[in-house]
This record gives structure tokens, sequence and C-alpha cells, in this order.
């Protein structure tokens, strides 16, 4: 399947090689690496861990959030990354986050990847998911339409701490 010009395949990012599914996740571990390089994040891993919905009986079973991004611990004068735009009441001592998790939709997705968002947010509600798009459409296509895409981001983003815009970012602009 390719994606993006990008295909399902092997890749070397920051020296390491991961089989990323879509060139969306490609992207968005390039710039997770250069946040490590800057300093704005300590780490960063591909689908390291699988969540499991074990009350329910049918339907999405698992979820394997994309990204893990996880930040200095215990660190008392922790900042959020300013790339990230996070809101201030995060930023106090009583609420310091060691880790997000970053879900990725580039241009496309499913009703099962909102059921798993929304699980998520029922069964594991102490972790923290940013769902990260290539950009924001507008609700209506040219033609009129509905937009599919828009109308899925506007329903997951319920159950995530925020959409994240990759396309508003310094290192996405302009970027194809």
């Amino acid at each position: 399947m390719e994606y993006m010009g990008v295909k399902r395949d092997w890749y070397t990012v920051g020296g390491k090689r991961y089989y990323f599914k879509s060139g969306g996740e490609v992207k968005v571990a390039e710039y997770l690496e250069f946040l490590k390089q800057i300093g704005e994040i300590k780490e960063w891993s591909y689908e390291p861990k699988t969540f499991k919905f074990t009350e329910i009986q049918k339907g999405t079973l698992v979820y394997h959030p994309d990204f893990l991004i996880t930040y200095e611990e215990q660190n008392p004068e922790y900042q959020p990354p300013r790339f990230l735009d996070v809101d201030e009441r995060y930023t106090t001592p009583a609420f310091i986050i060691k880790h997000r998790w970053w879900e990725v939709k580039f241009g496309y997705m499913t009703q099962k990847a909102v059921t798993q968002l929304r699980r998520m947010s029922i069964y594991y509600p102490e972790e923290t998911i940013i769902l990260v798009v290539d950009r924001i459409p507008l609700v209506r296509t040219r033609k009129g339409k509905l937009n599919v895409f828009r109308q899925k981001i506007d329903q997951a983003s319920k159950y995530v701490e925020r959409v994240l815009d990759l396309s508003t970012t310094d290192f996405f602009k302009g970027r194809k």
C-alpha cells in the first residue's frame, strides 16, 4: 500500500530502523527525531505497547498507538515543548506529564480508529493521547459535500487531549 508517495517499508530514522505503515508515520518520526535532537523531548519510540480492552467481547479489542513520546521524568522545571502548544495548566509541578502517545492520521481515518480512541479514554484514562494530523481540512469539500476525514477528526477529538495539526508547525511548513 502506498500513501503520500511512501510504501509500507523499513526506514532509518535517528540511526535506527523501523517498519512504518505510512508516509505520515515516517514524517512524524523525522519530526520527533528533530525535537529530540534540539532537546524538546527526551525520547520517542514507535508502537512500543499494545493496549487490550479485556472487557470488550467483540469489535476493537486492542490498540497500538503509533508513538510514545517521553519527557524528562519528575522534573519540576519541566516546560512543554514550544512546538506542541500545550495549555498552561500542564506546566504546573502538580501536573507533570512524563509521556504522551501520538496517533498519526494523515488524510484518512476509519470509524475503527475513532472507536479505539474512545475505548482508550474509557479503559486507560490515565494515558494521554494526541491525535496528529497533517492538516485539518475544511468541513465541506469544494463540491459542498461533508468532508469525511474532518468528521472523524471531530469525533475523535472528544477522546484525545488535543488534535495537533502539523501543517502549522515550522518544521512542516513548505514540506510535502
